[in-house]
């Protein structure tokens, strides 16, 4: 076709028999095409400027989104941050203008006279006719979400002018104004609309109806007895638990579904299959419940908490649309998304969050169908993905994107160098180096060193050695040069290499036991600040010296109490969190790497006022505690953290959810701005959130609820960007159905936010009655009013929710909720802080770790020569009592670390043998991986070999560098070589029996029987 001729919908008849060209389904790599690139003849995404097209402005209201509202208003500067937030105090940056910030290119379209059409469906090979499906009659989703298809990512724009008034169904108009003689199509009995004959947006709205879920008021069910509970057979069941399906709203989509298959005849997908990428994978987006309550009232009764664990960086690569075209409803600022509605034949928008009609801009215009479908809908990546990104304009910044810029602050104290953390430090920075460089070639670095001093390095690229700078004013916190502190990783990486490695001869002789953490963070403020970007702080003690020091506050006597010990689960004083809100303002994320030397006078760190300077950046806190833990834990942490997940700079996160329901809490480590704005300077893949939702008012009146996530961040490229997240969930009336919907994976993680974030407030014993009583017990309760069923028939339960007395069970037993003296005040905020960011999957197997008998193990593979079938990894009972006590061997993993406890034969005979695997498994493993020559430390024994075996995939499936650790006690006699008191401590033990969630493993504690016995009264 001549790209000055396009199809006219006049001549369609004629021309739509020589169109049945048959397309094939698009490849995922085209899937994943950037949508700026150059229009093709007939297609293409284009962006045509025009004099009638100004571009709108930031305004009050948006808090860092950009908000259009008139073609009068100028962009808005401000200073201080990298996005446009009137909540932000200015000031912060100096004078950045808007001069030279990212531009996206324009693309300028194909024009058309005044009767010439551009029909996308006959440059596919399709004639415009399209066969329109019938009104779905039994479907599970609201209404006004009628939009979703295949994840397909080529993207064209139409060039047509607005329809003049709305045209019957089977005609066509020109833009002359004659009417064509009437096109047939498709007519079936549900269809409510009659031909020839104009209808409004509420006739239009009225059609589709309340759409809501079928009620499975007979739901299958189950009963629990103490002598049979349900338990998980296979880890699979856990490892992939999470991974149970998001609503399915293929059926909305039946129009949608017969123009995908007049499109590709050959493909065999089904609606599902096809309309599945609408929703948000369940990694990003995970419910508490499947279904939103009706009511309040049916809320309240319901007694689980609602709401949604948000993952929103789990994929690294998603759908980008370029250009300057984003649309977005007027009223609620929401995001065009699959769920929204077109209406008046394409002219018109509805959102699908607070029903506002918006006019559809005449660049984004496509002509629709009878049914709403637009005809280029399979080509619309933000129509056909539940994830998907739009590169930013101009107006989304208030500052050109900064270069990326780390800077280390690292304890080079007696303890620090003595403990192992400052060399562990410097091999784990020196591990990122490379790719760091590779990430930006903008990329800048510093390094800074503090214990009774600060110790500033001049890494300036034509230096041929770095030059240290020693600062002993630790009240003012001067930079000695300021210039040349922070410099670029590729003009100065030789240098940078230099110095970590002459780091540790540089202070082998250090005798300074203080740590002066306050003036290194006052002077990492002053050195990043004009950046922003990410301080990692290695830290083995207390601050004991300069600004905002702290004493070991910490006392046995306060433990076992639950008032005496809430004072050591708070912060000290607000000083932590008056920085990390100033590192927050200046876009500086902190991440903490804290070692409490063990069995040591340094052992306090108090988590709980220094965890704050990440909880309010956007950062992470870890703590490590053995020796075991700084070997690769430390390496592989710090790399995943800067290299390994996607890394977004200068972000805001805002969740929106549809009229009718409200967000109450916010939970993750970020800082609130105004009421639903979270500022967070760093995000990034290993960061999970959660939020609750309640209702507004008594009763929804929306057929069903959306929820859309937007991050608006700079790329480690430079390249401001705006990633979108959606899902859509159906309404019910019946708590049966509520029951059937929840989902216990990702209501375990969400139970275990709330109650981290209450934690300090509530203490351990009132946060651990609001889980088994005011939750479980409550819902137990009420599900037994809807289930009809008898007396004396136990616990009954959903087959849905069979394994959350099960969760909660080994929830009750983390560190978090432990009760009694056993648990430290630093270990239980870790244990909080950890539940606060991590993922369904992890929060599982806190809950209910994987026990394998390895033994058992090697019997099954012995006996079963069948070796075409699959192996299925046996899960063994979280019970003591069910330990071979003489020959077994087990393996434990809780996703933090894995613990290997042996029976007496195995300890009296093969001991060594296993120090030495475990040794080398944690401190030689990547030396094992690089020699492929070497002999592996367990020679032809099998069981060794298992061992071995199955360590590593725990590791390689997790994506987490778990120490292995000996679980038994001192049997036989405590080895005394160096080597093995690195792998063997008492502790491991205690941890091991505490792990097993079936067990009553304390007097305050319940077992798994006696909980199910609670819950059946």
């Amino acid at each position: 076709m001549n790209p000055q001729q396009f199809y006219n919908p006049l001549l369609h008849q004629q021309q739509s028999a020589q169109q049945q060209n048959v397309r094939s389904p698009p490849s995922p790599h085209q899937n994943m095409m950037m949508m700026n690139q150059p229009p093709q003849v007939g297609g293409g995404f284009y962006h045509p400027s025009s004099s009638s097209m100004v571009q709108s402005s930031p305004t009050t209201n948006t808090g860092g989104f950009y908000n259009p509202t008139s073609s009068s208003q100028t962009p808005t500067t401000t200073t201080g941050g990298g996005f446009y937030d009137p909540t932000m105090p200015t000031g912060g940056y100096g004078n950045y203008g808007t001069t030279g910030l990212y531009q996206t290119t324009s693309i300028t379209p194909p024009t058309t006279t005044s009767s010439q059409f551009y029909n996308p469906a006959l440059q596919s090979g399709i004639s415009g006719t399209k066969n329109v499906g019938p009104p779905p009659t039994e479907l599970k989703f609201g209404g006004e979400a009628l939009h979703g298809a295949l994840t397909q990512q080529q993207q064209h724009g139409t060039v047509l002018p607005p329809s003049t008034g709305a045209i019957p169904p089977g005609t066509t108009q020109s833009t002359l104004g004659t009417t064509s003689a009437a096109i047939p199509s498709i007519q079936h009995p549900e269809t409510a609309f009659e031909q020839g004959q104009n209808y409004s947006v509420q006739d239009v709205i009225s059609h589709m109806g309340t759409l809501t879920l079928n009620p499975q008021q007979n739901a299958p069910y189950v009963n629990i007895m103490p002598n049979n509970m349900p338990q998980p057979k296979e880890a699979g069941e856990l490892l992939t638990a999470h991974i149970s399906g998001q609503p399915d709203v293929s059926p909305l989509y039946q129009a949608h579904y017969n123009l995908y298959k007049s499109i590709y005849v050959n493909d065999t997908k089904t609606a599902a299959e096809v309309f599945k990428s609408l929703q948000s994978d369940e990694n990003t987006m995970k419910m508490s419940c499947n279904a939103v309550p009706q009511s309040l009232d049916l809320l309240n009764r319901y007694g689980l908490p609602f709401g949604c664990v948000l993952k929103p960086f789990h994929l690294k690569e998603v759908p980008t649309i370029g250009g300057n075209l984003i649309i977005r409803c007027n009223n609620c600022r929401t995001y065009i998304n699959p769920f929204v509605q077109f209406i008046e034949f394409g002219n018109k928008w509805q959102c699908n969050v607070c029903k506002q009609i918006n006019e559809v801009p005449k660049r984004y215009y496509s002509p629709t169908d009878m049914n709403g479908v637009r005809q280029d809908f399979f080509e619309r990546p933000e129509l056909t993905n539940g994830v998907y990104e739009y590169l930013a304009p101009q107006e989304y910044m208030s500052r050109p994107p900064q270069p990326p810029a780390y800077l280390f602050l690292i304890d080079s104290s007696f303890n620090s160098i003595n403990g192992g953390l400052f060399q562990a430090s410097v091999k784990a920075i020196k591990n990122c180096l490379k790719g760091l460089k590779e990430q930006s070639p903008r990329t800048m670095i510093g390094i800074v060193c503090f214990d009774s001093k600060i110790h500033f390095f001049n890494l300036r690229s034509t230096l041929t050695q770095p030059q240290q700078l020693v600062v002993g004013e630790l009240n003012e916190s001067l930079l000695p040069l300021p210039n040349d502190l922070l410099v670029n990783l590729e003009e100065s990486y030789n240098l940078v290499e230099i110095l970590l490695d002459k780091l540790e001869v540089m202070f082998r002789g250090s005798t300074s036991v203080e740590c002066c953490l306050g003036s290194a963070l006052n002077a990492a403020g002053r050195l990043i600040g004009r950046f922003g970007g990410k301080v990692s702080i290695f830290l083995s003690q207390l601050p004991t010296i300069g600004p905002n020091k702290l004493t070991n506050r910490e006392s046995l006597n306060d433990y076992g109490n639950d008032k005496t010990e809430a004072k050591l689960l708070q912060p000290v004083d607000n000083s932590y969190r008056d920085f990390a809100l100033l590192f927050n303002k200046d876009q500086i994320c902190c991440d903490l790497y804290c070692y409490a030397i063990p069995e040591s006078t340094h052992s306090f760190l108090d988590i709980a006022t220094l965890s704050s300077l990440s909880k309010f950046t956007g950062g992470s806190c870890k703590l490590y505690e053995y020796p075991d833990q700084l070997s690769h834990q430390l390496a592989a942490d710090l790399k995943q953290c800067l290299i390994d997940e996607l890394t977004g700079f200068e972000s805001v996160m805002r969740i929106r959810v549809s009229s009718g329901m409200k967000i109450v809490n916010f939970f993750g480590n970020f800082f609130i701005r105004g009421h639903d704005l979270m500022a967070l300077p760093n995000i990034s893949g290993t960061q999970t959130f959660g939020f609750q939702m309640v209702h507004t008012g008594a009763m929804l009146s929306t057929p069903n609820v959306s929820v859309q996530v937007a991050v608006l961040y700079t790329s480690e490229q430079g390249q401001r960007k705006i990633r979108v997240c959606n899902l859509l969930l159906p309404i019910t009336n019946s708590l049966s159905v509520l029951y059937n919907s929840t989902q216990p994976t990702g209501m375990i993680n969400l139970m275990g936010k709330i109650l981290a974030a209450d934690l300090a407030k509530e203490g351990v014993t009132n946060s651990r009655s609001t889980l088994i009583d005011k939750w479980l017990k409550s819902a137990v309760t009420s599900y037994k009013s809807v289930a009809n069923v008898g007396i004396g028939m136990g616990l009954t339960l959903p087959v849905s929710l069979q394994y959350l007395p099960l969760f909660v069970c080994g929830l009750s037993k983390t560190n978090m909720l432990l009760g009694g003296k056993e648990v430290r005040a630093d270990n239980r905020i870790a244990s909080s802080l950890y539940l606060t960011s991590c993922t369904v999957q992890q929060s599982i197997l806190l809950s209910h770790p994987l026990l394998i008998s390895v033994t058992d193990l090697l019997a099954d593979e012995t006996a079963d020569t069948d070796s075409d079938k699959p192996k299925v990894l046996k899960l063994f009972p979280l019970s003591r009592k069910l330990i071979n006590p003489e020959d077994g061997c087990y393996l434990l993993c809780d996703g933090m670390a894995i613990y290997l406890w042996l029976g007496r034969k195995q300890w009296d005979t093969d001991r060594e043998k296993f120090f030495d695997l475990v040794y080398e498994l944690n401190y030689n493993r990547f030396t094992l991986q690089a020699d492929q020559n070497e002999e592996l430390p367990f020679g032809d024994d099998p069981l060794l070999a298992k061992v071995f075996d199955l360590c590593e995939l725990f590791r390689i499936q997790l994506k987490t560098e778990m120490p292995i650790r000996i679980a038994n006690t001192n049997i036989t006699g405590q080895p005394s070589s160096d080597k093995l008191k690195k792998v063997l401590f008492t502790d491991f033990h205690r941890t091991f029996l505490k792990k097993l969630a079936e067990d009553k493993t304390l007097p305050v504690t319940m077992s798994y029987s006696d909980l199910v016995t609670y819950l059946s009264k």
